[in-house]
């Protein structure tokens, strides 16, 4: 939280993962507008983003969250550099200014147009990083231990796909397991 002489002025809800520091969501009160609270906000994030790469000395990517061009109060987040956006058909980075024209012509679009195929969901489910009874474990690890019952594979697959390899590696997930 924010203040200005005691007074809470602007909220940022983060999640700190493993190599990410992510914006959730930030509001702010509408008599500071003049501030640039947004603006103000993104660059504590990225100096807290910095000082945990520093601190744990391992690479730290900041993430604005989540975003639609579609809302005009999220296009803010493209003009950071440099920005990339997941093509959420290979989960690969691509650099924001490439991907403006084709999100113009439509809500969902495969932003990243080359020949390259997305990892099959099959070679990194088993590295998923899992929190099972007080300690996170690779996914390969628990599939044997617990009742797999459909939903339970088909939940952590369903992850898995949407998250991509990368992040499915490096984030730590929690599933209510049917054991």
């Amino acid at each position: 939280q924010y203040c200005i002489d005691g007074k809470i002025f602007m909220v940022g809800v983060l999640d700190i993962l493993q190599n990410y520091v992510s914006s959730v969501y930030t509001f702010y009160d509408p008599d500071f507008m003049f501030l640039s609270p947004g603006v103000f906000s993104a660059l504590n994030e990225i100096a807290l983003t910095r000082k945990i790469e520093l601190d744990r000395r391992v690479k730290q990517w900041y993430c604005m969250g989540f975003y639609s061009h579609a809302i005009q109060k999220m296009c803010y987040k493209g003009e950071y550099s440099p920005s990339f956006l997941n093509c959420p058909f290979t989960h690969n980075w691509i650099p924001f200014d490439k991907c403006t024209t084709l999100l113009e012509t439509g809500k969902y679009q495969r932003l990243d147009n080359t020949d390259r195929q997305a990892e099959p969901v099959e070679s990194y489910m088993n590295s998923a990083l899992i929190h099972y009874k007080g300690t996170v474990v690779p996914y390969s690890v628990i599939a044997k231990k617990i009742s797999k019952t459909k939903n339970d594979e088909s939940a952590v697959r369903e992850y898995c796909e949407l998250v991509g390899p990368d992040f499915c590696r490096s984030a730590i997930a929690i599933f209510n397991f049917s054991s």
